[in-house]
């Protein structure tokens, strides 16, 4: 029995699958872009602002292509994909009040109600160490 895949948190450069939705347009691979990710203000991995994918943001948009002639013009709109989580994904971690999207477990929809493109890296942080201290008066 394998065992499950440790999710791990997704960045600026983690792209999605590839997609056939209605009517018959297929949706190749795509970044999902800045736009989807948070930059913490005070939050540094590795001495770098931590930039992390966020669920509820648009994905930059993507355009499809058809075998159908007919259904080229209508596949070569680009569409826009939400970032969402999956029940199985991260639902409690957060960094500034954002929620961290994870792989697995973070897919970009097609916003016109589209199959679910699972985020598949690249990821980031295999390991997070918090150092904190507290101090006293």
């Amino acid at each position: 029995m394998a065992l499950p895949a440790i999710p791990k948190a997704l960045g600026v450069d983690a792209i999605d699958v590839p997609s056939v939705e209605p009517p018959g347009c297929t949706y190749p691979s795509a970044p999902v872009g800045p736009s989807t990710c948070h930059t913490s203000p005070n939050v540094l991995v590795g001495g770098t602002a931590a930039i992390f994918v966020t669920p509820g943001r648009v994905a930059t948009a993507v355009s499809g292509t058809s075998p159908n002639p007919l259904l080229v013009p209508i596949c070569a709109i680009p569409v826009p994909r939400l970032v969402v989580t999956t029940p199985y994904g991260n639902q409690t971690v957060h960094i500034n009040g954002q929620l961290i999207g994870v792989s697995p477990g973070t897919n970009a929809q097609i916003t016109a109600g589209g199959t679910p493109r699972g985020i598949i890296g690249p990821t980031q942080w295999a390991k997070v160490c918090i150092e904190a201290y507290t101090v006293r008066n």
